[in-house]
């Protein structure tokens, strides 16, 4: 039978989430972020190999005397990744390649750097729906022998530039803790801290970071509230009620205790229970015949109206009830109203997996809630 998509994979996976070290997850998240980084720089790689400034440039390369003796003849191909931006809107460009030569022990580095055709017009910005069919035009194009050995910078021709190349053009200085077969993989540092978009772009990437770290860790510690609270409740459950209960005194506990609420708290009128299941523990009398006296600390779930507005809320009912010996009737002696979130803050720490445990954490919930009723209320100041 095929395993549907809610009840398998995902659910497996959301589960691992939840229960995994933080240390596994934080490394899925610095994978997936590594991963996401290597499309985008993939993506930027094809935009510049294939742009027209690259491609022209490679071009003229290939065709240049003073290129052609320094690799060594012609056949001389661009290899490796191609660095520098593109900005269509500004209308500048500045690229760097790498030229190997037919021969394969030598090569070159290149810069070139290029505008577009409205600004060598003088034109501030272009026309409407210009930039993505400008042309651009060459305006400085330099070679660099690199091997076998380094030689000399030439300058194949330059031009005066309309617009100085913004904070993202390549420095000309060498890196010193980025290898130059690395360096054209990634935009310039500089570009980051100087230019407005680089600094919205890591503010944004920052802000972004922080809140999903903070908004994940919420949600996971929640989830395990929940399931540790799920887990206790699993153990309190009175599936099979024990011999001191009858499950007809269960219900006539659960109505008297609901219609007790209701008469005591007009906010809660149209209070029910929601479920038909029983849940808490029984101390004193365990042998069904003592006359010991008992004490039955009950949980109800229900559900009510909404204050002030429409819909329903769940709501948990305790209930503490006493009698004298086995054969007595049970006494309602409290019946409060709560959050569902005021039992899970006592349950979740409960040890997993231990019955006398949850049962000691759900006695003294429903203690508190008792003390708390029998405080008298404040008086205003």
């Amino acid at each position: 039978m095929a395993t549907s998509w809610a009840t398998g994979p995902a659910t497996r996976f959301a589960s691992w989430l939840v229960h995994a070290p933080a240390t596994h997850v934080a490394g899925l998240a610095g994978g997936l972020a590594c991963g996401m980084v290597g499309a985008g720089l993939f993506a930027r790689q094809n935009l510049l190999q294939r742009h027209q400034v690259c491609l022209a440039a490679t071009e003229q390369l290939r065709g240049a005397e003073s290129v052609r003796r320094a690799l060594g003849g012609e056949g001389a191909t661009r290899e490796g990744p191609v660095g520098g931006y593109v900005d269509a809107l500004g209308g500048t460009a500045v690229l760097t390649l790498t030229l190997r030569g037919a021969d394969g022990a030598s090569s070159g580095a290149a810069r070139v750097e290029a505008e577009t055709e409205w600004v060598s017009a003088g034109r501030a910005e272009p026309e409407p729906g210009e930039t993505a069919s400008a042309r651009w035009l060459l305006r400085h194009l330099e070679f660099e022998p690199r091997e076998p050995a380094r030689g000399p910078v030439e300058v194949l021709y330059s031009v005066p530039a309309h617009r100085p190349p913004s904070a993202w053009a390549p420095s000309r200085e060498p890196s010193g803790w980025l290898p130059d077969a690395v360096r054209p993989l990634l935009p310039e540092p500089q570009g980051l801290l100087e230019s407005v978009e680089g600094r919205r772009l890591f503010g944004t990437f920052a802000f972004g970071v922080t809140l999903h770290v903070l908004a994940f860790s919420i949600f996971r510690g929640r989830v395990r509230r929940v399931q540790r609270t799920g887990r206790a409740m699993e153990l309190l459950a009175l599936r099979a009620a024990p011999e001191q209960l009858v499950p007809a005194e269960l219900k006539a506990l659960r109505a008297e205790a609901l219609d007790g609420a209701v008469a005591r708290r007009a906010s809660e009128r149209g209070l029910r229970p929601s479920s038909e299941a029983f849940f808490g523990c029984v101390r004193g009398g365990a042998d069904g015949q003592s006359q010991q006296q008992q004490q039955l600390d009950l949980y109800v779930a229900a559900e009510g109206p909404k204050p002030d507005k429409a819909g329903t809320q769940r709501l948990d009912v305790l209930i503490r009830a006493v009698r004298p010996g086995a054969r007595a009737k049970w006494q309602l002696v409290h019946v409060s109203v709560h959050d569902p979130q005021h039992k899970e803050a006592r349950l979740s720490e409960a040890a997993a997996d231990d019955a006398e445990a949850a049962r000691a954490a759900f006695v003294e919930l429903v203690s508190d809630a008792v003390r708390e009723q029998q405080q008298p209320p404040r008086e205003e100041q």
